[in-house]
């Protein structure tokens, strides 16, 4: 779950907290958490050899909205000098993976890199009957989209 932003006072990149430690084991015991784990790191590794330098993985935000300090968590961050991409990766593709890019993601990045122009990708192995309305990119052609966001089907 997530908590949609209005206001961010302050965003910084930071270590993982020390809490997530204990929570990450206990969800990794599910089969499906496991299976989502694989298919993320797939996509990272996919990603890293496309983009190389360019690409920044599981990284972690501190940030303050009305004096209250939230942690968050992105997937994967592409960055050029004028363009930060912000990558969610799902097994299969999620309304809500959508509204978190938009609502959470989209804003931190944009704070943390006010310069750049701030795209949103959610990258799934499956699709369904919802996502074939919304604008489909290969992998390739994520840092070249002109489009706020988009789907990137990757059955691998």
């Amino acid at each position: 779950t997530y908590k949609r932003i209005y206001t961010i006072d302050h965003v910084e990149i930071c270590p993982t907290p020390d809490w997530i430690t204990h929570s990450k084991n206990v969800l990794q015991s599910k089969s499906i958490v496991r299976k989502g784990i694989a298919f993320e790191k797939s996509i990272q590794e996919r990603l890293s050899n496309t983009f190389q330098e360019k690409c920044l993985h599981s990284v972690w935000v501190k940030y303050f909205e009305d004096g209250q300090e939230h942690f968050a968590q992105f997937d994967s961050l592409l960055l050029t000098t004028k363009k930060v991409v912000v990558i969610e990766v799902k097994l299969t593709y999620k309304d809500s993976a959508k509204k978190k890019l938009s609502n959470l993601y989209g804003p931190l990045a944009q704070k943390l890199y006010p310069k750049h122009s701030v795209r949103l990708v959610q990258i799934c192995k499956n699709i369904t009957e919802r996502s074939k309305k919304e604008v489909k990119l290969e992998m390739k052609d994520i840092l070249g989209s002109t489009s706020y966001y988009a789907v990137v089907h990757e059955p691998l």
